[in-house]
Order: structure tokens, then C-alpha cells, then sequence
């Protein structure tokens, strides 16, 4: 990664070279909270987060969130939730992180999902409501409300559509689309979200937005 941000130089420019990861950078945000903090995740498998300031050691956290690639993640800017990290991998696994348990390298999600069951391609949480955030894969969106208590143990065997294999999680689906590629909240219209896949551009509104929102 090669970041560039606006320092104090004449130039008006200073360049900080991030290197760790080993294969394709996939995905990039910045912290809600710290305006020269990046998060990022790569076809290694990992999330990183770096310090642009540090042009020594930029690199502060970095922990092995998957096996395969990482494709997406999405950091929580509520105020009161920007501890959280959500993350979308090819073996179609929507993850959790809390960075205050990575600090302390418990490096494990504190909830993850394989309910998708195929490459999850774009994941974003709500700006209207901290506990909600929205996934792609291929062929389907899911809406998530991350406050509803589960089970552990009956979350590792949601992994088909069956209805009675539903996390308690997820509050609406969105089917029949193709090769889903993006998906982003709409700002100021409560509940709307845009989505691009191979036949085009969508934009969706559950028809129980107001409890996502709520």
C-alpha cells in the first residue's frame, strides 16, 4: 500500500510506503475516529491497521482473519461502535472484530456467519443505526441487526437458505441478482440501499426498514 497524505513539507505532500501485506490489497477505510488511521485486508488473509504517521513502523494491529481471501471489510462510524469491524471472505463468512480484543490478541471474531455460503463481495454497515450492516454475495443481499443475542452453536450451522436455517440475525433478503459487486446506504433516505450487479443498478427498500433503523 502507498499512502499519501497532506503534511507540513513545502511540497504540500509527504508519501509513506505501507508494506506487510504478501498478496493483493482488496480493500481499504479509514478509522471513523482517527483521521491518519487505515484499516486493510488482503488476498493473505489478513487485516491490518496502520498509523500514517508512523513512517517507521506504520503497521500497529494485524491479525489472520481468514484462510482465503479477505475481500471486504466495513468499520462501524457510530460513535459508540467504532471498535467495530465487520469483514467478508470468499469462503462466504460475514466476521465480527472487536479491535479492543485484538489489542489484547484474542484474535478471534466475536461473531461470525456462514450463511452465504459463497464470496462476499461488499458489506457496509448502517450510517442510521449501529448494529445494523448490509452483505452481497453473488446472487443475494442480507440485512443484519448485530444487537439480537444468538447461539453460538446454532449459528455455525446456518449455512443454507432454508428457512428454518435462518440466523436470528438477519432481518430481510434480497434475491435474484447476479454477480453482486457493491452495495452502499443511501445517507439521508432512511432504509434505501443502492446495489450494482451484472445486470445493472438497483435500489431496494425493505419492506421492514423502519425496525433497521429503529
Amino acid at each position: 500500500i502507498n499512502a499519501e497524505y497532506m503534511g507540513q513539507l513545502a511540497s504540500g505532500f509527504t508519501s509513506v510506503s505501507l508494506d506487510g501485506h504478501k498478496q493483493s490489497v482488496e480493500d481499504l477505510q479509514w478509522s471513523p475516529s482517527q483521521d491518519n488511521v487505515i484499516a486493510s485486508c488482503s488476498c493473505d488473509g489478513t487485516i491490518r491497521i496502520w498509523d500514517t504517521r508512523d513512517g517507521n513502523a506504520p503497521e500497529k494491529m494485524k491479525w489472520e482473519a481468514d484462510v482465503v481471501d479477505i475481500n471486504v471489510i466495513s468499520w462501524n462510524p457510530h460513535p459508540d461502535a467504532r471498535q467495530f469491524l465487520a469483514s467478508g471472505s470468499d469462503s462466504g463468512v460475514l466476521k465480527i472484530w472487536d479491535l479492543r480484543m485484538v489489542k489484547r490478541q484474542e484474535i478471534t471474531p466475536i461473531s461470525a456467519f456462514p450463511f452465504h455460503g459463497r464470496s462476499i463481495t461488499s458489506v457496509e454497515w448502517c450510517p442510521m443505526n449501529d448494529s445494523v450492516l448490509a452483505a452481497a454475495s453473488d446472487d443475494m443481499v442480507t440485512f443484519w441487526d448485530m444487537s439480537v443475542e444468538h447461539d453460538q452453536e446454532a449459528t455455525a450451522n446456518h449455512t443454507t437458505m432454508n428457512p428454518d436455517n435462518v440466523p436470528e440475525q438477519v432481518m430481510f433478503i434480497h434475491q435474484g441478482l447476479r454477480e453482486t459487486k457493491e452495495i452502499h446506504w443511501h445517507p439521508q433516505i432512511p432504509g434505501v440501499l443502492i446495489i450494482t450487479d451484472f445486470s445493472g443498478i438497483h435500489f431496494i427498500k425493505p419492506y421492514n426498514w423502519r425496525s433497521l433503523i429503529a
